[in-house]
């Protein structure tokens, strides 16, 4: 989508001098397409997608990673530190990609870990919640992802989100996508990929993120016996 809004609904009516910035997350051969077609026409181009959420959007806090040449950075940086709190030239065009899908791999693991962590916790009787997550901010496990899935999943509020499943997913492919390119496996990422798609299979995809912690929730029978093709006679329990 990106590459086709840059080539087809910015770039014929770009003029130079002038700078398009693209904020989305990307495959870092989009950013790469994105460049080459801008330089042809004379046109500065940054790959600048964000990290911070709805939240730090509004508030100017955003982490903003850019990837392109620096007098293009010179020009929109305080434009951008308007938007961002971190505002970083990461290196040459797809170096900013290269940064977000390194974060969104994190992500996506912390946001596994902090469903199962969450879950084993219900399942040992830990009750107090508040003090379970006061207690985890200044432990060494904590992270920032675990911080904004707690009170999610405590509170059962999972609908109408702003930091919806389905871009979670998307964005796990994308980085499953990238280490494929580069002749990498990443096994913990395929797993908290995997089980975001399966929510996200089961309808979930409007859902906050953090919505995998329903999947998680179910018994091996449950979350075993469809995909085996196994009944319930044939568990034996």
């Amino acid at each position: 989508m990106s590459l086709q809004v840059i080539l087809e609904e910015a770039l014929p009516y770009a003029q130079h001098p002038c700078t398009l910035v693209d904020m989305s997350t990307v495959k870092q051969s989009t950013s790469l397409r994105c460049a080459q077609a801008c330089q042809a026409r004379g046109i500065d181009f940054l790959d600048a997608p964000i990290s911070g959420g709805p939240r730090k959007a509004r508030d100017g806090m955003l982490t903003i990673m850019c990837g392109g040449k620096q007098e293009a950075y010179d020009k929109v940086e305080s434009i951008l530190e308007a938007m961002g709190s971190h505002v970083r030239l990461m290196g040459n065009h797809g170096a900013g990609t290269a940064a977000k899908l390194v974060n969104q791999l994190l992500v996506g693991v912390h946001s596994m870990a902090a469903c199962e962590a969450m879950l084993l916790a219900e399942k040992l009787g830990v009750q107090d919640q508040q003090t379970l997550q006061d207690i985890l901010t200044w432990s060494f496990g904590c992270s920032k992802v675990l911080e904004r899935h707690m009170p999610v999943i405590s509170s059962g509020m999972f609908e109408d989100s702003e930091m919806p499943l389905r871009n979670m997913v998307k964005d796990l492919d994308i980085v499953q996508a990238a280490a494929r390119d580069v002749g990498i496996s990443l096994p913990v990422t395929a797993a908290a990929q995997r089980l975001h798609a399966d929510a996200a299979t089961e309808g979930y995809s409007d859902w906050d993120m953090a919505v995998p912690y329903v999947l998680l929730d179910r018994s091996e029978k449950d979350m075993l016996g469809p995909r085996l093709g196994i009944s319930d006679e044939q568990w034996g329990f």
